[in-house]
């Protein structure tokens, strides 16, 4: 499942990476591409400290696994209370 949650100074990413060279979303005032090599195309869960890391480059799930716990599970009772 795709979703996305932000508490405080985290952001978690669920689902399948960006496909492509690039990852990131375009707009006409924006560009947030990242780096190919940033991103590992083998994971579902992607952690980032958005004050540190604004651009989302790096992936700090392994390195917070009782944060991306805590937010996986916030996600989770998110999902399943129907709000979307």
């Amino acid at each position: 499942m795709r979703a996305a949650l932000r508490y405080k100074e985290w952001k978690i990413i669920t689902g399948p990476p960006c496909s492509g060279t690039k990852c990131g979303v375009q707009s006409e005032n924006r560009n947030y591409y990242k780096a190919e090599e940033y991103v590992s195309k083998s994971r579902s869960v992607r952690l980032y400290n958005i004050t540190a890391d604004p651009r989302e480059s790096y992936d700090l799930s392994d390195k917070y696994p009782e944060v991306t716990k805590a937010l996986l599970l916030k996600l989770s009772v998110y999902h399943v209370s129907g709000k979307s």
